[in-house]
This record gives C-alpha cells, sequence and structure tokens, in this order.
C-alpha cells in the first residue's frame, strides 16, 4: 500500500486533491463475490477498484469501466494472449490481470525412476504406467496406492479439472477448445470412467477437492495427482524429510504434444460507478504493471500474466519458467450468460458419471440442454434492478491483494 500511495503522490502530484488508498480484504471468496455483488449491481460509489476471480469478469461486464479509455495502449501487448482474452469483452477492456494460476501434475519422482519409467505425455501413457506400477507396489505390500487423482467434488474446481480433460483431447496444438461442441467430451469422459473402473482414480478421490487431494497426496497413495502451483510448496516442506521424491510437468493430453492447463487467476476492475475513474484506472495499470508482477512473483511465487517475466532470470529463480512457459492454457466457459448454473451442470453430471449414476454421452447430453436453455439466472435479473439505495460514501477504497501482506493458499477456483 505504501509503494502505491508514494506512486499516486508522484503521478498526480499537480493535482490539488490529496489522493490516498485504502484497502478492504475479506476473508474468502465468497464473502468478496457477495460484496460485490452489492456493490456493483446498486451502482454504489463506496468502492472504485474491485479484484475478480476470472470466471467472474464476463459476469460484471455492463458494471465495469472500459481501462482502453484510460491507460496506456502498448500495455495489454505485454500480457499471455489467453489471459488478456478474460479481459477483454465486447472490444471493451474491462480488467487487467494482477496474477495467473495455471492446472499443473505432480508426479512421484522416486517410484518412477524405481520402475525407470518416463513422465507420462499422454492419458494412454498415464494408464500404462499407473497401472504397472501398482502392481509390482501392490506386490510389495503397499496396497494402498492409486495412479492418479485430481478434484471431482462439486465445485468450481472440478469444472477446471474437467475443461483441462476436455481440451487436452483437442485435435492439434492450435484446435480451439470445443467444450461441448464435439465428441472430446464424451471421448475424454469415457477415459476418465475407465481409470474409475482401472481403480487409477479411486471412488474415494471422487470426492476430493484441492485440499484433500492435496493431503491424499502427501500421505504417498497416488503417484500422479493434479493440483494447482501452491501445492508445490506444500510437497516441497511435506517430502524434505522423507524418503519420497516429485517432479512437477504439464498435464498429460490425448497424443504428444498436446496438453491442457485451466486458467485461474485474479483481474483487477474498476468500477463504472466510481467518482475516480481515470485515477482508478491509472492504478490499476499500476498495481498490474510489469515492477509489481516481478516483485509478487519474487516474493510471493505468484504466477506473471506478462509474457516476457518467464525470461526474466530474477523471477525464474523462484519460478519454474520452463514449466509455466510450456503450459496450454484453457478458458472456462465464463462468457456463458448463465456460468454458475452451466458451471454447477458440468460438475454435477460428470461426478454421476464417475460414480456410474448415467453414462457419459447421457452426461454431456443434460450438460448441453442446459447451456443452451433461456432460463435467466439470479445474477442476470439483478443487472435490470435499479439503485434502492445510497450509500454516499466517495472515498476512494481498493479492493486487492497486492504485493505486500499477503497469504496465498490453494483456493477455491
Amino acid at each position: 500500500m505504501e509503494l502505491l500511495n508514494e506512486w499516486a503522490k508522484k503521478e498526480f502530484q499537480e493535482r490539488e486533491e490529496n489522493i490516498k488508498f485504502e484497502i478492504s480484504i475479506d476473508d474468502t471468496t465468497d464473502i468478496i463475490k457477495e460484496k460485490i455483488n452489492s456493490l456493483l449491481y446498486l451502482k454504489s460509489s463506496e468502492y472504485d477498484i474491485v479484484m475478480l476471480d476470472i470466471v467472474w469478469t464476463n459476469q460484471y461486464k455492463d458494471h465495469l469501466l472500459n481501462l482502453q479509455l484510460y491507460i496506456d495502449s502498448d500495455t495489454v501487448d505485454l500480457y499471455r494472449p489467453t489471459i488478456i482474452s478474460s479481459c477483454q469483452i465486447d472490444n471493451r477492456l474491462i480488467a487487467l490481470p494482477i496474477f495467473t494460476d495455471y492446472g499443473i501434475m505432480l508426479y512421484r519422482k522416486d517410484l518412477l525412476n524405481k520402475y525407470e519409467r518416463n513422465v507420462p505425455e499422454t492419458w494412454d501413457e498415464l494408464e500404462e504406467t499407473s497401472l504397472y506400477i501398482m502392481k509390482k507396489e501392490q506386490e510389495a505390500g503397499n496396497t494402498n496406492l492409486c495412479g492418479f487423482i485430481g478434484q471431482y467434488y462439486a465445485g468450481e474446481g472440478a469444472t477446471c479439472n474437467y475443461m483441462e480433460w476436455i481440451y487436452s483431447y483437442r485435435e492439434s496444438f492450435n484446435s480451439e477448445c470445443g467444450y461441448f461442441k464435439n465428441n472430446d467430451a464424451i471421448d475424454s469422459l469415457n477415459k476418465m470412467v475407465s481409470f474409475v473402473d482401472k481403480k487409477i482414480i479411486t471412488d474415494e478421490s471422487i470426492h476430493f477437492d484441492e485440499y484433500s487431494s492435496l493431503n491424499y497426496w502427501l500421505d504417498g497413495k497416488t503417484i500422479f495427482m493434479r493440483n494447482w502451483p501452491s501445492s508445490i510448496q506444500s510437497t516441497s516442506i511435506a517430502f524434505e524429510n522423507s524418503k519420497m521424491e516429485f517432479g512437477v510437468t504439464i498435464l498429460p493430453g490425448r497424443i504428444k504434444g498436446i496438453s491442457a492447463s485451466a486458467l485461474g487467476g485474479w483481474n483487477l476492475a474498476v468500477s463504472k460507478y466510481s467518482s475516480y475513474p481515470e485515477i482508478s484506472a491509472k492504478a490499476v495499470e499500476y498495481l498490474t504493471s510489469e515492477k509489481l508482477q516481478k516483485l509478487r512473483a519474487t516474493l510471493f511465487n505468484l504466477l506473471p500474466t506478462m509474457e516476457h517475466l518467464y525470461e526474466d532470470e530474477e523471477v525464474c529463480k523462484v519460478i519454474d519458467c520452463v514449466l509455466f512457459k510450456n503450459v496450454q492454457g484453457v478458458l472456462r466457459p465464463s462468457d456463458h450468460s448463465n456460468y454458475n448454473q452451466y458451471s454447477e451442470a458440468i460438475y454435477d453430471n460428470y461426478r454421476k458419471a464417475l460414480i456410474k449414476e448415467i453414462d457419459a454421452s447421457h452426461a454431456i447430453q443434460i450438460i448441453v440442454s442446459i447451456a443452451e436453455s433461456k432460463l435467466t439466472s439470479v445474477l442476470e435479473t439483478l443487472i435490470h434492478i435499479e439503485t434502492y439505495l445510497s450509500l454516499g460514501i466517495v472515498s476512494v477504497i481498493l479492493v486487492l491483494i497486492i504485493f505486500c501482506g499477503i497469504y496465498y493458499t490453494l483456493i477455491e477456483k
């Protein structure tokens, strides 16, 4: 915060008013979203800048300022295309990405070395390697080892996992994600179901979220784990004095050269109802600048959103730049007008397929039907609600997570 206020003093030194930023931090993602809902839908000017999960950005598009009117147009070119696309809606730049997140795979290096197996690049290779090592370990008395775990609980993190599976089944590197418009969804879900049948994915792990799967992994009960980058540090600490060794890689694909990593992270945006649009837009540009992204990366291991920072020597000392340069990011379909309902349909019906309540084809049919429905969500209805109260607060208050005082751990995606 001190850096921000020092920057503002220099940036706007010719202005007569004394510009000072304040910060408001909430404990959970749900509380943050609830507060943003109440402020933006009621057109309050209490908060000037808001921090949004990337899947929320589209939902609030009608309430966010077009930053392109206030910032340096060259700034946009610095970001990774997949990341900045979550901020560009209807030819408007309604946010800037402050840090990002990607789905990755951790693997038991000690077990792969023990059985002279390579790191799998395809799902078929992961299947073959898992079954081989599981069989050998069972013969040695280790009956509690499975092949692969992810996050398949009833929540947004599961949708991230399923999008990765779908995108990993695309035909070529440059193919776009078809989501549920082609056979990739059915084919990849059938593969997942076969993993359950073969006990590569256990019945127990179908209910795991990020925390449960991480603990299962740390207990040495799986060969491979899909999770988020923050699991790397947790694993390093837990494995430090054990015989277990691990490595990190991109997720497998249907064929070699194809992978998929769900894009997570947070964007900064300016409320359209801000009393200080220009100042707020410039502040967002500063907070997402190369200088502060590099600082967050080196101090807190938060992944930068600017492509060239993955070539920076100081950044690459603390972040595996080679790994994250090679991730093949995929966005969740958050541009859907009823995304919350859409996402719920995805993780509910995928889970039903995994526990054999319905088959893969039926699960996808239900999801497509809901996606194409004309139902109006509660959030859409709220967009049309007129202002019922005026909070009458004009102070500039900033909602964000900045480089200092941050404790970043696994959060619900």
